[in-house]
């Protein structure tokens, strides 16, 4: 089992996480609810498709939602 760090749910199980708003340089922002292989679950976080889901925290998938580059590696997060 995989527990997301942000909304502690089982992500193998959870078809999003639970935070949908991050702070960035004190800017309330709303997360990357994108996915890009329709009708699929995420290949990393296993969120799924639609629906307004929001990818786990740190998922290699999700953009940033202040500059659009990879969140993990931005520098925002």
């Amino acid at each position: 089992m995989a527990r997301c760090k942000t909304c502690n749910l089982d992500m193998t199980q959870a078809d999003s996480c639970t935070v949908d708003t991050v702070r960035i340089d004190g800017v309330v922002c709303t997360r990357d609810t994108t996915y890009y292989n329709e009708g699929e679950r995420c290949h990393d976080c296993n969120i799924k498709n639609g629906d307004g889901h929001v990818h786990h925290m740190q998922c290699s998938v999700e953009r940033c939602p202040k500059c659009s580059n990879q969140f993990i590696s931005c520098g925002h997060l």
